[in-house]
């Protein structure tokens, strides 16, 4: 990732965050604060990256939405150039009757899980 072309958290999304660590967080008699484990910090990353992307609060990412978020996750190339595309295949039922990638929380997660 990076912060250059970072999307903004809206309020909402902050306060879903807080939501998200209240939900998640674990503790334990070793630790005295709560904190997240990997899988459940992966879990929280996940849930924020499609909310910071989901620019419309549409519970969907359109193509571009899904590409940018998943680029997020990418390293810069060496050469300073553009991120490339992220080759994904996803149901039938994630695309709307003209055609246009309408990509729900659930398959976000699965492709976010194989990104390197």
């Amino acid at each position: 990732g990076g912060a250059a072309g970072a999307p903004r958290l809206a309020g909402d999304a902050r306060d879903r965050l807080s939501s998200l660590f209240d939900a998640l967080s674990i503790g334990d008699l070793f630790y005295p604060a709560r904190y997240f484990d990997a899988g459940r910090f992966n879990e929280a990353y996940a849930e924020m990256l499609f909310s910071a992307f989901d620019a419309r609060g549409e519970g969907a990412l359109d193509y571009t939405q899904a590409q940018q978020a998943l680029q997020w996750l990418m390293r810069t190339p060496a050469d300073g150039g553009a991120k490339p595309e992220v080759p994904l295949a996803c149901p039938a039922e994630a695309y709307d009757a003209a055609g246009g990638l309408r990509l729900e929380r659930p398959w976000f997660f699965m492709l976010y899980r194989t990104m390197p």
